[in-house]
This record gives structure tokens, C-alpha cells and sequence, in this order.
């Protein structure tokens, strides 16, 4: 089965001038990458933002893939096809044996996650550089991810796993105190866990039953040195 990821640009440059404008109100996108033999799970785009100095580059695709990779995907703006689109190529390809099928980009592009999807096996959160430089590996769920969500400040990971756990993570990502020093996101997890309203149910039973047993033991306990006292008086 084939593949594909299409890049729309949502609000165009007017110095593209009307053909971009006209391309972009037909709906048609800007490029179109195909894979053969494999499909997509999850794709998350991150476009630098221009400044004074930095006019800023073109957007990247990052994609996870069947095929056990993260493919980074980049517009080719040097070329276009026939329709006078934009073109596109794989520029990295990330792989470690694991199948993932989440992925998501912090907005200011410093770092990405990666959720793992292996049947029947616990399942990683992942954070890397944009360039697949891996930071760090969490043990998060029992079970395959489903989805990964990062909260509009960047420093709060959720995830949702098919053993019905909610994770949620805090991100720091400092900027290191000297210029060539790289300092790598670190991740926590929060202080509130939450679980599936069964799960909570069965757990507040089991303490029922358990505060009954201690209650049980303990009037017992309390009879027996009764009665052992009785005893002793009348011997006396």
C-alpha cells in the first residue's frame, strides 16, 4: 500500500503574487511526497519563523512510518513539477527497531516526541532534536500510544495509551549558559496521575475490604486480651 503526505499553506504570501494566491483558494497543495509500500501513522510540520536577521526556511515534515522510521520531509523550492508546485524529498530518516505512530513538534522547533506503537509491548516516549539527536527515553506506557499533546507553553507532555493510563510530563528545555554549551530537554513526570474511573472503582474496594479486615483483626485482638483478663481475675 502506498502513501502520501500533502503540505497545504493555510495563509499564502501575497509576494507570491496571484498565482500563488489563486493555487492555494483552489485547495490544491503545495507538494505531494509519496511512499511506496508503506503508509504514514502520524505527521507534525514545523516552520521557522522569520525575524529581522533571519528571513526564515522553508517548512519540515516529520512522518512516522510502518516501516519502523521518522522520515523528515523538506520543500524543494529550487524545483517544481508540472502544476508549478513546490517539490519535496526526504532529507533524514531515523530508525532504532521500534514502531512508532506519534509525533509532535514543540512550536519554537526545539525538540519533538515520539510515541511508540508495538503490539503487546510497553510502550517509549522519545524526545529528539529536530536533527535526530535523541535527548532522552521515558517508559510511559504498558501498552501502544495512541496520542501525543503538548500544552501552549511547551512544558507539559500528555499521552494516552491503550492501557488507559493519561501521562503527564514536565518538559524543561533551558537554554544552555554558554554558547557552545548544548543542553538537552529533560522530562518529569507530574505530580497528578490520573486513572480509568474501573481501575479507581476496583482500587476503592480493595481498600474497603482492607480497612474491614484491619477493623475485623482488631476487634478480635481487642476480645482476646478481654477474655485473658477475665482469666487471670478469676485465678486471682
Amino acid at each position: 500500500m502506498d502513501s502520501y503526505v500533502y503540505l497545504w499553506k493555510l495563509y499564502p504570501d501575497k509576494v507570491g503574487g496571484d498565482d500563488a494566491i489563486e493555487t492555494s483558494r483552489a485547495g490544491l497543495p503545495i507538494w505531494k511526497f509519496e511512499q511506496k509500500n508503506y503508509t504514514f501513522d502520524c505527521v507534525t510540520v514545523y516552520h521557522p519563523e522569520p525575524t529581522e536577521t533571519d528571513k526564515g526556511s522553508e517548512p519540515c515534515v516529520y512522518a512516522t512510518c510502518t516501516d519502523k522510521s521518522i522520515r523528515k520531509i523538506k520543500t524543494i523550492t529550487e524545483k517544481k513539477d508540472a502544476q508549478n508546485n513546490w517539490k519535496s524529498k526526504e532529507v533524514g530518516r531515523y530508525e532504532e527497531g521500534t514502531r512508532y505512530n506519534q509525533v509532535i513538534m514543540s512550536s519554537q522547533g526545539k525538540f519533538m516526541a515520539v510515541g511508540g506503537s508495538e503490539a503487546e509491548k510497553p510502550a517509549p516516549i522519545q524526545v529528539f532534536r529536530p536533527n535526530f539527536d535523541k535527548a532522552f527515553e521515558v517508559q510511559a506506557h504498558s501498552k501502544q500510544i495512541n496520542r501525543l499533546k503538548l500544552n501552549f507553553q511547551n512544558d507539559r507532555l500528555f499521552s494516552v495509551g491503550d492501557d488507559g493510563v493519561l501521562g503527564i510530563f514536565t518538559i524543561t528545555d533551558k537554554e544552555p549558559k554558554k554558547p557552545n554549551q548544548q543542553q538537552l530537554p529533560a522530562i518529569t513526570i507530574s505530580d497528578e496521575i490520573l486513572i480509568q474511573k474501573k481501575k479507581r472503582d476496583t482500587l476503592q474496594e480493595e481498600i474497603r475490604k482492607l480497612k474491614a479486615d484491619i477493623k475485623m483483626h482488631q476487634d478480635a485482638h481487642a476480645l482476646n486480651i478481654a477474655n485473658d483478663l477475665q482469666q487471670n481475675n478469676e485465678k486471682i
